[in-house]
């Protein structure tokens, strides 16, 4: 295990695909970031039983933000998350939601969405006060 990881600190910085944006020039550990997202992208593709290029995409990571939150421009392909400080756990936590988020593709979305509307078109709703026990 020590020479796979040995081995990701030097490749990292070849295939980086987190920019990190530092203006205040907060203590961030750059290769342990890239091995974090590199992992979760693993971690999320072999749950799924995906190919791992179906959840990778490049990743910004702002620090200094108060803010703290993740956002994603599937248009634009712009994914992005904001911390106030360095913290690993926050981190892989909205890495991970953002590969699940991007794992799904336009045409899965949109055929989800057809059938939700389909399936939700043809219930009835039922006024709350029917299913009130009268005594």
């Amino acid at each position: 295990m020590r020479y796979v990881q040995a081995f990701l600190l030097l490749v990292c910085p070849l295939v980086a695909q987190v920019t990190i944006k530092n203006p205040d020039h907060l203590d961030v550990p750059e290769q342990k970031v890239q091995i974090l997202f590199h992992t979760t992208c693993q971690v999320v593709a072999r749950e799924f039983h995906i190919h791992k290029g179906e959840v990778e995409f490049p990743l910004v990571l702002v620090l200094g933000d108060p803010n703290e939150r993740y956002t994603s421009d599937e248009e634009h392909k712009l994914y992005t998350v904001y911390l106030f400080r360095w913290n690993e756990a926050q981190f892989v936590a909205s890495s991970m939601k953002l590969s699940l988020q991007h794992m799904v593709t336009h045409s899965r979305r949109d055929r989800l969405l057809r059938e939700i509307l389909e399936r939700s078109s043809g219930m009835d709703t039922i006024p709350i006060s029917s299913l009130r026990c009268k005594r």
